[in-house]
């Protein structure tokens, strides 16, 4: 198969090859790969404290494609916030470097890894978060085991969001265990009371230079108060 300048230029100079520390709690990684033509992709970005990708890595072990799509797609997300690189697609892959129909599902494998290394980035924050809180209580023996979400009457508008460090589980409550890229584990807790406010949800930890906190991107959510503390559904 014959491949384009564009593809070929890709393939033969790719941009942002290696890899970034793991154990880096900005650094999120995401390995992926397509089991019908044997391509495997990793994908590793490194996040700033304004939620922008500051730099971009990848390995890939597959065709010109696969590592055209891969290096292009490095060059897209630097510079862009994770919001931002969360819209793209593979559609945009696709028509950037015209790859013609046989090679379509090189463009979705790139789609893949960066979904799956924004997905590790939030939960290392996540975990790092855990760690911090864990090394600077003293007030508290027990290690923490997660965090817990709850939705409670608050507000000009009902309702408000509240985080909480989980010491121990509670009947009814949803758990959801998170695999970190080394291998350990983050669990996020649910109040059953909760759920039906926030099914669908996104949630992320944001530090910023004044502030810091988790962000819910809550597709429930109707409405806000004018101060942004609450909502309501």
């Amino acid at each position: 198969m014959s491949y384009n300048e564009k593809i070929l230029d890709h393939y033969e100079n790719p941009r942002n090859v290696g890899s970034l520390d793991k154990s880096d709690p900005n650094v999120g990684t995401g390995l992926v790969g397509a089991p019908s033509c044997g391509d495997v992709m990793k994908l590793q970005i490194k996040v700033n404290d304004k939620g922008v990708i500051e730099d971009a890595k990848f390995k890939t072990f597959g065709c010109g494609s696969a590592i055209a799509s891969s290096s292009l797609l490095t060059e897209m997300i630097k510079g862009k916030t994770i919001e931002d690189v969360t819209k793209i697609k593979n559609t945009q892959i696709v028509e950037e470097l015209s790859l013609p129909p046989v090679k379509i599902h090189c463009s979705v494998l790139a789609e893949d890894a960066i979904k799956a290394a924004i997905h590790d980035y939030q939960i290392e924050r996540i975990r790092h978060l855990l760690n911090r809180k864990q090394h600077t209580n003293l007030e508290k023996s027990e290690e923490a085991i997660g965090i817990r979400v709850l939705i409670k009457q608050k507000g000009c508008s009902g309702l408000k969001y509240d985080i909480e460090y989980a010491y121990d589980t509670r009947p009814l409550e949803s758990i959801i265990e998170e695999n970190c890229s080394d291998g350990q584990k983050v669990k996020v807790l649910i109040d059953p009371k909760s759920v039906m406010f926030i099914l669908g949800s996104e949630m992320d930890y944001v530090e910023e230079k004044f502030s810091s906190g988790f962000v819910f991107k809550n597709p429930n959510e109707k409405g806000k108060c004018g101060c942004g503390e609450s909502f309501h559904v």
